[in-house]
């Protein structure tokens, strides 16, 4: 009579028994695989060894593989920014302020739109857009990231610092975040001495710590006359220096262990 009858979603039995079984909660066994494990282990194996010995003629990969490991990330490299922690909201704030730190946001920025991945996470895409960039575009991601992950409060950065010849006052100048956390008196006179001079100092050592605070602030914001116009505490060197001997702070313990001569680089670096 014309009719026709259409039969959408038909199965043959077994087919139909691995759907039923898996309905009712029982394991489907999946299919065999067309290699054991062990074969899968020695062909990964050689093709590694194979990529691997390649690599080592080719550093203009290495380099893009480099960049994408300390982005993305694998089971054998495991690369994180430094935190730089705050322990007060105060000590956040100042160094936001610090145009040193502004400068590295900034770069942050042109790195992120340079590299162009919104998911840095998969290693393949990240190595696949660094293909696609030049040496020098590499190089400079790669400069930023060992920038980011430079560990704070480390004999390194000492090391650094003094190696390069690191000037912190090029950017950071006294503020009254640094002066509210000094907290020794015999520190606090010796900055008094000076920024004010010795006779500011000795006719206050008997003051408190938050008068003498007050004449460091007075000089450096101009309402008392100082004796020095570019005042640099000892703390913010290369080495860093000290007011007292008394020790105990590990910067200063840390840049004498080495000097900048032990770290020698070649002329080509």
């Amino acid at each position: 009579d014309g009719e026709v009858n259409i039969h959408q979603g038909v199965m043959d039995r077994d087919a139909l028994r691995k759907r039923q079984k898996a309905e009712a909660g029982e394991t489907v066994k999946p299919p065999k695989p067309e290699i054991t494990k062990a074969m899968q282990n020695y062909l990964g194996l050689h093709r590694h060894a194979s990529v691997r010995s390649d690599v080592l003629g080719k550093p203009d990969i290495a380099l893009r593989l480099i960049a994408a490991h300390m982005l993305a990330g694998s089971i054998l490299w495991h690369v994180r920014a430094e935190g730089q922690r705050a322990d007060k909201e105060c000590i956040a704030e100042s160094l936001a302020a610090n145009p040193a730190q502004q400068r590295f946001e900034a770069e942050r920025e042109a790195i992120a739109a340079l590299i162009g991945c919104e998911d840095t996470r998969d290693i393949v895409t990240v190595f696949a857009k660094l293909a696609t960039l030049s040496d020098a575009d590499v190089t400079r991601i790669l400069v930023f990231l060992m920038a980011e992950t430079l560990e704070a409060h480390t004999p390194l950065v000492e090391h650094l610092g003094q190696h390069i010849g690191t000037d912190p006052m090029n950017d950071w100048k006294p503020d009254n975040v640094f002066i509210d956390l000094l907290r020794d008196k015999e520190v606090i006179n010796a900055m008094v001495g000076e920024v004010a001079g010795d006779a500011a100092a000795k006719g206050n050592v008997t003051a408190t710590a938050k008068t003498q605070k007050g004449i460091l602030k007075d000089c450096l914001s101009g309402e008392r006359e100082s004796g020095i116009g570019n005042w640099r505490p000892r703390y913010m060197a290369f080495p860093m220096g000290a007011y007292t001997e008394r020790g105990g702070v590990p910067a200063m313990e840390a840049a004498s262990d080495t000097s900048p001569a032990e770290v020698e680089f070649s002329e080509a670096a």
